[in-house]
């Protein structure tokens, strides 16, 4: 049998590579089929207990399935933004893979288009109407010429759905500190991507209960100026106070930091000075130069309920609310129609 040179070998290795990639979706946020219209779904029904002028179920339904579809591949390649260094995906955090090579077979396994962030992402009408057979131009700028210009509800209210989806994604640690989490290519990577996202998963419609959370608290809607401040506003937020799997107590970034540790957890704080558990310990007694260390990590969603999850159900609580709280507000922005 003639040998196989180690280029050929490279080469077979990389091609299977790139076209797991390609279908494996490995870069989502939020589930598509599951925590994004879970959240989508809250976010019209708190919008609708705040607000006089109600969506109907009609509407609502539009919406959701545009949060869905955002995720239709490869438009997710657009769904990062890192508000401390201003940019969008680069391949970082891709576990045994360097972060050149993964940025190699994007440009062309993925998408014959260059990654950009999701603020770019959100206006670029250019951009996005060369994505023609993955959905097209979905920009906040379509959904107002949809509403103002055209009368099309049902394009608007679709197209917003994708706008949701984008802010949702800015409220994931993951997206926001360039966190690669390639948890369907976990096999091939040997790095199981985003506990967070996969312990998200569990949330749906069906159990979601934020919005009426949120109301009988007597919150109401972030109403803010522009679209661009919604993005910007819950990147910054998910960056500085919680991790991605992948950048705890990374020296990329100031915070969060950890300010406290017991058996268990390190802790953080929130918005509101709250302490909270921002990572477990997994190995607690490394002993360097006579010095005890503790290793943070997150326990995987398939490890144990409980206690264990406590780091990632405080995330949630908090991330889902702020994402509710943000795009219920959104509407109300700039105005979309009667």
């Amino acid at each position: 049998m003639p040998k196989v040179s180690h280029k050929i070998k490279l080469g077979i290795l990389l091609f299977i590579f790139a076209g797991v990639f390609l279908f494996s979706q490995i870069s989502k946020s939020y589930d598509d089929k599951t925590t994004h219209p879970g959240l989508t779904d809250e976010i019209v029904d708190f919008y609708n207990l705040s607000f006089g002028d109600k969506l109907t179920d009609e509407e609502k339904e539009w919406i959701v399935q545009g949060a869905m579809d955002e995720d239709t591949p490869p438009r997710w390649i657009n769904h990062f933004y890192d508000p401390i260094y201003k940019v969008g995906w680069s391949g970082e955090k891709t576990g045994i893979w360097p972060t050149l090579l993964i940025q190699y077979f994007s440009s062309g396994a993925l998408s014959s288009k260059e990654p950009v962030s999701s603020l770019d992402w959100l206006h670029n009408q250019e951009l996005q109407a060369k994505y023609g057979a993955y959905k097209g131009n979905r920009t906040w700028e379509r959904a107002i010429y949809e509403a103002v210009k055209t009368g099309n509800k049902k394009e608007a209210y679709y197209t917003l759905g994708f706008i949701l989806h984008l802010i949702e994604d800015a409220d994931v640690p993951d997206h926001t500190r360039n966190d690669t989490h390639a948890h369907e290519l976990s096999w091939a990577t040997l790095d199981y991507g985003s506990p967070y996202e996969e312990f998200a998963k569990q949330f749906t419609r069906q159990n979601l209960q934020i919005a009426q959370e949120l109301k009988n608290g007597n919150s109401r809607p972030i109403v803010r100026n522009s679209i661009d401040e919604y993005l910007i506003s819950l990147a910054e937020y998910s960056n500085k106070y919680f991790f991605s799997k992948d950048t705890i107590n990374d020296p990329k970034y100031q915070y969060p930091k950890i300010i406290r540790t017991d058996n268990n957890f390190g802790y953080g704080k929130d918005e509101k000075n709250e302490e909270f558990p921002l990572a477990n310990i997994k190995i607690s007694r490394i002993v360097e130069n006579g010095e005890v260390k503790k290793n943070y990590n997150f326990y995987l969603p398939t490890q144990g309920d409980g206690d264990n999850m406590l780091a990632l159900n405080n995330y949630f609580t908090r991330l889902s609310r702020q994402a509710v709280l943000n795009g219920a507000g959104i509407k109300k922005a700039r105005q979309y129609g009667p």
